[in-house]
């Protein structure tokens, strides 16, 4: 769970920075907190004795003294150290691992401001936690969200994501499945701490197509192995795949229902799956149709 902080009392201003830095230059600076504002947040930015620096929940380190922690409470001992501030070790996001009872430096926690998608970095030393019978409720969701919400319970199960790009405001949908950022690629861009759905893999080389996520195993940053026998949709026509055959793909295929439905593709390491079971056929794949 998503801790809630507040910014302590006596603290004239506190800096909201893009990177865990000290630099406090107009360039890494998204806002000033005041004392009393309300931030949420969970990883902790730290700093390994081997110069190794990642992000570990705060609930797997216990404080010291000063910016020095200390590796415990984490399930089997060792605290996952990843790359970025989510829990989700594919695509690289794992660093590695900080052993029980190490000593770490961290001093900047990456946490969100209420209301706000765009997360940034406090220092720890100027925050303390709320507790749990402290914590304000959550405003009503309003009736449009509501609707999506019903409409989601009574639809076939698919797969969601949530958005999270550390480096910026959130992650570009596109029209095609091609790092362009022409106006003529871009549907628009998704927050981060937005959910899409999307149970498609967009994969090429040496078949192109789209496959279920279910039936693939994600084996490098665009490899995949294909874990049981299943199909390929393309515009040439499907295709069958055996187990074991190795694919490359590097985008999903979405649909963000913000002001409307939006479908396009999202890089797959800018996406965090979240909890719940992929139905098949739930949805279409996108494929091109031939010119005739």
């Amino acid at each position: 769970m998503v801790r809630e902080w507040i910014v302590k009392s006596g603290v004239k201003a506190v800096h909201f920075r893009k990177q865990p830095v000290p630099d406090s230059s107009e360039q890494n600076v998204l806002g000033m907190l005041k004392a009393g504002d309300s931030v949420y947040g969970e990883f902790l930015h730290i700093r390994r004795a081997s110069r190794e620096a990642g992000f570990v929940k705060i609930g797997h380190v216990e404080q010291q003294g000063g910016s020095k922690w200390l590796v415990a409470g984490a399930v089997g001992g060792n605290a996952l150290l990843t790359k970025h501030p989510t829990e989700a070790a594919e695509n690289g996001n794992a660093v590695g691992y900080a052993l029980d009872g190490e000593l770490v430096d961290g001093e900047f926690l990456f946490c969100m401001r209420r209301g706000e998608k765009r997360g940034g970095y406090v220092k720890v030393k100027h925050l303390k936690p709320v507790k749990a019978r402290q914590l304000r409720a959550e405003p009503p969701v309003d009736q449009e969200e509501m609707a999506q919400l019903a409409a989601g319970l009574r639809a076939p199960s698919v797969q969601r994501w949530a958005v999270m790009d550390p480096g910026h405001d959130g992650a570009w949908l596109r029209r095609e499945p091609s790092s362009s950022r022409s106006p003529e690629n871009v549907v628009c861009l998704v927050p981060n701490g937005a959910v899409v759905e999307g149970e498609f893999l967009q994969v090429h080389g040496p078949h192109v197509g789209c496959v279920l996520f279910k039936d693939v195993e994600q084996q490098g940053p665009k490899a995949w192995r294909v874990l049981r026998a299943t199909r390929l949709r393309s515009s040439l026509g499907d295709k069958e795949l055996g187990a074991g055959e190795m694919l490359e793909g590097e985008y999903v295929f979405v649909t963000y229902l913000k002001r409307g439905k939006h479908q396009g593709f999202i890089k797959r390491h800018y996406l965090v799956a979240m909890a719940g079971n992929t139905a098949d056929g739930a949805s279409s794949p996108p494929v091109k149709r031939r010119k005739t």
